[in-house]
């Protein structure tokens, strides 16, 4: 009985055996030839990969895109942040309620930058709006220093010519001493103090390495090396969105400026609307044939300036009633 039971224990053990060495191979040969879901993915960077270690995702290809001109500087910082398109999202002002009224013919400036004029329309009126497009390839901005106090609204254009600008506006705030309030620096000089903690003035133009950017004032690094830059506010626009708690009621002619977030630039002067229509117009979509996605309000009221000197024809020059400590130009890139 006990030899019976040894036999059939080793057939059964055999067959086991060959069970599980059929299962073996037919795993290995499937292992081979995996569905393209379930391969796992070849590493792109690093060791084995495409790059080496520490190396960044290759960027798309913009060949033709764009005009010709520098390689793309990396944002400074990458924006919007997380944080501020949070904020943006909570506190949105009502739906727009303004549209395109009329637009004028463009006219040509020095290195592809451009001046036009819209109008644009609401139940409350009408709002006209001169302004100056620009790639930030080709131009960039510069703060302009104006210590004259008496110099008069007229010198925007002098003080444009002198500085190579192509346009510009009048720039941000200053003391009944005729003093930049806020920071301001012009050509790597400070001339003002970083305003932290002001409700008014929330955020900042500045230049680096060429390249001008749209900060808010918690993205503000000590040290960082602008060659230009000037606080002014309230913001306008943050991630496209347009900026709540903002006064719908005094109505004045306002200066402000606007980035697509990349490459496209506008800087302009609307009269006359409050501030929460302006951050509601720019935002209205083909107003300025861009997407804005951050917009800042400068200096406004008697202050509001702007010129320009195209190619061909008589220069535009809409000057302020006030005398102005500052200008931001736009200048060609050498």
């Amino acid at each position: 009985m006990s030899i019976k039971q040894s036999g059939k224990s080793g057939r059964q053990t055999e067959w086991l055996l060959r069970v599980c060495f059929c299962t073996v191979l037919c795993v290995s040969s499937c292992a081979k030839n995996l569905p393209p879901a379930m391969q796992p993915m070849a590493p792109l960077f690093g060791q084995r990969g495409v790059g080496t270690a520490n190396t960044i995702p290759p960027q798309a290809s913009t060949d033709g895109m764009f005009p010709s001109g520098p390689a793309p500087a990396p944002l400074y910082p990458a924006y919007p942040t997380q944080l501020q398109t949070q904020q943006a999202e909570l506190n949105p002002t009502a739906g727009t309620r303004w549209h395109l009224v009329s637009r004028s013919k463009e006219r040509a400036l020095s290195g592809g930058a451009r001046y036009q004029e819209v109008r644009v329309q609401s139940e409350g009126g009408l709002v006209d709006i001169s302004y100056v497009v620009f790639d930030s390839r080709s131009h960039t901005l510069r703060v302009i220093d104006q210590a004259a106090a008496q110099a008069g609204g007229n010198i925007i254009g002098a003080a444009m010519l002198y500085h190579g600008a192509v346009a510009g506006v009048n720039g941000g705030f200053f003391s009944k001493a005729f003093q930049p309030v806020g920071l301001m620096v012009t050509g790597g000089q400070t001339l003002g103090s970083f305003a932290e903690k002001s409700s008014l003035i929330t955020g900042m133009v500045a230049v680096a390495g060429g390249e001008p950017y749209l900060l808010w004032n918690a993205e503000y690094e000590v040290g960082a090396g602008f060659s230009d830059a000037l606080q002014a506010g309230p913001r306008l626009v943050s991630s496209s969105v347009a900026v709540g708690g903002l006064s719908g009621k005094r109505s004045c002619p306002r200066t402000f400026v606007a980035t697509d977030g990349g490459r496209l630039w506008v800087l302009g002067v609307a009269r006359t609307c409050s501030l929460a229509a302006l951050a509601e117009i720019l935002t209205t979509p083909q107003v300025f044939e861009m997407k804005v996605m951050r917009a800042l309000n400068l200096d406004g009221g008697h202050s509001s300036a702007l010129w320009a000197g195209p190619t061909s024809g008589e220069e535009i020059s809409q000057p302020g009633w006030s005398t102005v400590r500052n200008y931001l130009g736009v200048v060609p890139k050498k």
